[in-house]
């Protein structure tokens, strides 16, 4: 008898097949369109926030000084362009709104200004109502804002308990005590 014996062949291969090779490209693409998606999800919802907590603190830094500076004033003096805040030792303090921003003008005895700070808050209306008929008089601002550059940079913060979204504006109401508090 004749025996024929066979080897047997081991296969070792050294990589992929064009055919995985290609599967595993198309798998990551997938992978990285969908991870590149949410990374510029986050990057835009990052910029609304920061651009919301900056509004927010430009509206709170206006509001401090706004009724600090009421607390300060003995006359308050409501005038077409905003309102003036006259003071026992004749200085005066005018804020005005110029193309979006808020601007406090603080002049000496002689009307030479001393001091200037602006605010961007889209402003486009700056009033005031004065209620004189408790024992300190009480003053009430309000701000009118644009209502996309608001939305743009999102709620109106703290010191704004009063919201009103009508009229393509958004208004915003302070209220500050005029003249130093009674001790």
């Amino acid at each position: 008898m004749i025996c024929i014996a066979q080897r047997s062949r081991i296969v070792i291969r050294r990589g992929f097949s064009l055919i995985e090779a290609m599967g595993l490209m198309m798998v990551l693409g997938m992978v990285m369109v969908l991870v590149g998606t949410t990374i510029h999800r986050v990057s835009l919802t990052q910029k609304m926030t920061l651009g919301c907590v900056r509004y927010s603190k430009t509206l709170e830094d206006l509001r401090y000084r706004l009724c600090m500076d009421t607390k300060n004033a003995q006359q308050l003096e409501v005038q077409a362009s905003g309102v003036r805040l006259m003071a026992t030792e004749g200085r005066t303090i005018e804020y005005s709104v110029d193309a979006g921003f808020i601007v406090r003008n603080a002049k000496s005895n002689e009307g030479v200004v001393i001091g200037q700070n602006r605010w961007r808050v889209g402003a486009q209306r700056l009033t005031a109502d004065l209620d004189s008929s408790g024992a300190i008089p009480l003053a009430t601002f309000q701000l009118n804002i644009d209502r996309q550059l608001s939305s743009i940079f999102g709620a109106t913060g703290q010191g704004s308990p009063t919201v009103d979204n009508s009229n393509g504006m958004e208004t915003v109401r302070w209220v500050s005590r005029l003249g130093r508090e009674a001790r």
